[in-house]
């Protein structure tokens, strides 16, 4: 084996079609390895580029488009900036090309692309054939009837009876006027405010493919042309192999491995397109075209399923990244997907304490009347959560999609909060509470609604759990989240200390670009303060920000008391390592002795906090019988006694 090493930023190897190109002395090789006229590789037109990603991992990129570069692609899954990077040195094993690092190698054969991972050792963790392709297929569809957010095109080819674009477009306006062209195709809307002349409607009747924009939409009367493809990687496995850190459904989460794992956001259950394998890996996929599945958005477009000593990875598009770790045990696997993906950052301590909320907070007499109780009682508390009701007199489900002039998405409700500011100060000085409130991923004030519906600003409801229809925001727009940042600003001014995000299932990165929005405001506001939110969902990225994962809308059941250490383990292994959920049970009454029960392991958790529908008894303990509130009360005691072991954990 021969080797030459490498600068710690000039990493990177292309393998493309024809025959190696070798650097000089004075400037670092790079191996550009052309594969003969009857290769393997020649049938899908592709290339690998291969680096390191952080310290401890490889990237493989893969291109099945003859016209498409490989190289790494944007993603919320990792960290947009690092400040080092692992050295590596190249190395050549027959007709294998790769690249050594501390960790492990990685090669590639120039033939076939075949790919094989070897550890510090040099032993063989895994191979692979070549990369190859499927053909998306999709039915066509109205002009209006596919949009893709955060997305542009490549070499348009504007219609002939549009061939400047058109000013002043809704987003519906831009599709319609697609639809009423003959020669349209696809049609790409602007959401950024533009300069004069605000040009921001563009109909196609060609382009070259799709690539990520954050300030565009992208939508076609037929699927994305060129219909994309599906880069697929078979890789061999052990027999016996057993996967982890993929997530889970709606009840596996007694079982802590996977044997496949489809990436989606829903009520209850995430999956990610990751998995730590005991042959002694890790493998994290991101697809090049697409941030979610133009399908569904709810969904990631990539999944991997394992069977018959293979594991298949499929990721919709011509582009893909592999990130593919060595690691012998589970608990390096995962210390390095969080070196991968970015580690945890730290919560505010009064987190690690006890939450109380529920859903049903009827005026600020019942508030003031419950806080106290838990004062005077000696139940150890450090903040309450408010569902609905801090900020709307009722639910905004039942809105029309153009929702109500009454409504009020950004400041209190004055039953609840009649005073804000001095309420909350109340709470925070005189009863030693933080407060935080409920958010949702959408509006429900009519003329936000027609501002945010002419900028292109919304989406639909996406996949499981999403709600309000159309009045969803796009998050992963940058004006989007800077308007939401700049509302919120005031309600911090007001005194509340922390978000509850519910219902962001609308796209499978909802979550994290909507706590990108909050973490603006509070840099704004209090830059030196901890962020930290509750979410009901997961994507890998997301811990890198300081918040909390919660399992969801779970029933008053043994059964699901049962699942909750598997959902804190399971998806602890995913990337998310504070997790909490609904003590007791959401969707109905649940009873003393269970409630007892969850109290005692919410003890134990990461984070603890109760939380109950608004006809249920709330799940505070002296609302409940004598001996069952003692037991509650000794466990919340018990809490506080493991405060700084959870707090030095975080560390």
């Amino acid at each position: 084996m021969r080797t030459a090493t490498y600068s710690p930023w000039c990493t990177f190897l292309v393998f493309t079609v024809g025959a190696m190109v070798v650097g000089t002395e004075s400037k670092p090789a790079v191996a550009h390895v052309d594969a003969p006229e009857d290769a393997p590789v020649r049938a899908f037109g592709g290339s690998i580029e291969l680096d390191t990603e952080g310290m401890n991992s490889f990237r493989v990129s893969v291109s099945i488009n003859k016209d498409m570069k490989p190289s790494k692609k944007d993603t919320p899954m990792l960290p947009s900036k690092r400040t080092s990077k692992a050295k590596f040195t190249t190395v050549t094993d027959g007709s294998y090309t790769g690249i050594k690092a501390s960790f492990g190698s990685v090669l590639v054969d120039n033939d076939s692309g075949a790919l094989k991972l070897l550890d510090e050792s040099g032993n063989v963790l895994t191979t692979s054939t070549g990369p190859t392709t499927a053909i998306w297929d999709a039915e066509p569809l109205s002009a209006c009837d596919f949009k893709l957010p955060g997305t542009d095109v490549t070499d348009p080819g504007r219609t002939p009876g549009c061939p400047n674009g058109l000013p002043n477009q809704t987003v519906d306006e831009c599709c319609k006027a697609c639809d009423d062209d003959k020669d349209c195709t696809q049609w790409v809307f602007a959401t950024a405010n533009l300069s004069p002349p605000p040009i921001n409607c563009w109909l196609l009747a060609t382009s070259g493919g799709t690539t990520p924009a954050g300030d565009r939409i992208f939508g076609a009367s037929h699927a994305p042309p060129p219909p994309p493809g599906t880069v697929s990687l078979t890789l061999t496995s052990s027999n016996d192999a057993l996967y982890y850190g993929a997530g889970s459904n709606t009840g596996d989460a007694n079982t802590l491995t996977a044997t496949s794992s489809q990436a989606y956001v829903q009520n209850t259950a995430f999956m990610t397109p990751h998995y730590y394998s005991t042959d002694g890996y890790s493998a994290l996929a991101v697809s090049g075209d697409f941030p979610s599945d133009p399908n569904n958005f709810a969904n990631y477009p990539a999944k991997w399923q394992s069977e018959g000593g293979e594991v298949n990875w499929q990721v919709m598009g011509n582009t893909a990244d592999f990130y593919l770790t060595p690691a012998a045990t589970v608990e390096q696997g995962t210390a390095n997907y969080l070196e991968l993906t970015g580690n945890a950052r730290k919560l505010p301590v009064y987190a690690f304490g006890f939450m109380a909320s529920r859903w049903g907070w009827v005026d600020r007499s019942y508030i003031e009347s419950i806080l106290t109780q838990f004062r005077n009682g000696s139940y150890p508390i450090d903040a309450w959560i408010s569902d609905f009701e801090w900020y709307a007199k009722n639910p905004d489900y039942n809105l029309p999609s153009a929702g109500s002039p009454s409504f009020v998405d950004f400041w209190f409700n004055n039953i609840t909060f009649p005073d804000p500011a001095n309420n909350i100060a109340h709470d925070h000085t005189d009863l030693n509470m933080k407060f935080g409130g409920i958010r949702k991923p959408r509006l429900g004030n009519s003329d936000s609604l027609v501002m945010a519906r002419n900028n292109g600003w919304t989406i639909g409801q996406g996949g499981t759990g999403g709600a309000g229809g159309n009045r969803n925001l796009n998050y992963s727009i940058s004006a989007v989240r800077d308007w939401y940042a700049k509302q919120q600003e005031q309600l911090l001014h007001a005194g509340v200390d922390f978000w509850w995000n519910d219902e962001g299932e609308t796209d499978y990165f909802t979550f994290y670009w909507w706590n990108q929005a909050q973490t603006t405001s509070l840099a704004t506001f209090a830059p030196t303060k901890r962020f930290f939110t509750i979410n009901r969902a997961y994507t890998p990225g997301m811990q890198r920000m300081g918040l909390v994962t919660w399992t969801g809308d779970i029933n008053p059941t043994w059964d699901e008391l049962v699942a909750t250490t598997g959902y804190i383990l399971k998806w602890g292994l995913a990337g998310s390592p504070y997790v909490t959920c609904d003590i007791g049970g959401f969707t109905s009454d649940t009873n003393a002795l269970l409630l007892t029960r969850w109290f005692a392991l919410g003890a134990y958790m990461p984070i603890m906090r109760v939380h109950s529908t608004h006809s249920a008894t709330p799940h505070f303990p002296f609302l409940w019988e004598p001996t069952a509130a003692a037991a509650m009360k000794g466990h919340l005691e018990t809490r506080y006694r493991l405060v700084s072991y959870h707090y030095s954990n975080a560390h």
